[in-house]
């Protein structure tokens, strides 16, 4: 039985730090300015409600451990930006931190939290609601292209199709992972870069983020002390991946995402830093979808 207990009410901000005295919609409101600190790295990554203020949540699963998310209004966030449905909760919720044969040899929890949302034909169909501006449409026209072009999979629009991509205005960039079943809708601001759109397709295909890999701890160490209180969650591992861990993959958050006090939470294996990259699709996000589809 899946059992959510409210525990407190947090800003959703991936930093201790923000540019001030951005007011503009078409900035992205997280990036660092001259004179702040986390000012060695912009942080150009996605964020569900960026300002807003939702409901901490804590799941309790049947073998005792626990699962953080936000929920806003009724749609429920983790690691800042993915969307899961009440089903995918209840999945959590009624598995264990480790697959055991009962609930499939082989599988971690979040790939039965993603089985069988795979898209037929590896085909997702998406239509742009009518509030969404002129500008992220462009942007979402750059992004489905990219995708088409340099990905196994294929993005289409929709005609009269039953499952699809409702993209939604919103104040930020999110998705939910996965087929949900009927309209599932993806929220993009005027701020979100085409990068971020590509990113976002991605959570639909059924991605996660590159640092929740369960290798990721021989190529990057986490630091938990300077993770945001209660957000430590959004680090937990999630299974393998079909390649090798890269920096460089457009699912990959940067060195200071969900900082609590402007120093580093995620770094090289040496301790140094590194961006954000959301310019182009790289090898491993192309064999990730490869290895879905």
């Amino acid at each position: 039985m899946k059992k959510i207990i409210l525990i407190t009410t947090a800003v959703a901000l991936l930093f201790a730090c923000k540019k001030e005295g951005i007011n503009s919609t078409n900035e992205n409101p997280l990036k660092a300015s001259d004179g702040h600190v986390c000012t060695a790295h912009n942080f150009n990554g996605e964020i569900a409600f960026p300002g807003e203020e939702g409901q901490a949540m804590e799941l309790t699963r049947k073998d005792g451990s626990t699962f953080n998310y936000e929920k806003y209004g009724d749609v429920n966030i983790i690691e800042g930006d993915i969307a899961l449905s009440e089903d995918q909760l209840d999945i959590i919720a009624n598995s264990s931190e480790k697959a055991n044969s009962s609930e499939g040899a082989g599988l971690s929890w979040w790939d039965r939290v993603i089985r069988g949302r795979k898209w037929s034909n590896k085909t997702l169909y998406y239509r742009i609601s009518s509030g969404v501006s002129s500008s992220i449409r462009t942007k979402i026209y750059q992004a489905v292209n990219e995708i088409n072009s340099n990905t196994s999979v294929t993005i289409r629009y929709r005609t009269n199709q039953s499952n699809y991509v409702n993209i939604i205005p919103s104040s930020g960039c999110w998705s939910y992972v996965g087929k949900q079943g009927g309209s599932q809708d993806m929220g993009l601001a005027t701020w979100c870069s085409k990068g971020n759109v590509i990113h976002e397709f991605l959570h639909a295909f059924g991605v996660y983020h590159e640092q929740s890999r369960g290798d990721r701890d021989n190529h990057i160490t986490v630091n938990y002390g300077n993770i945001q209180s209660g957000k430590s969650g959004n680090f937990a591992k999630k299974g393998s991946r079909w390649s090798s861990f890269n920096l460089n993959s457009i699912m990959m958050y940067g060195s200071y995402a969900f900082s609590s006090n402007g120093q580093p939470t995620i770094t090289r294996k040496n301790g140094t830093t590194f961006s954000t990259q959301r310019s182009y699709i790289s090898y491993s996000d192309k064999a990730t979808l490869n290895g879905i589809y």
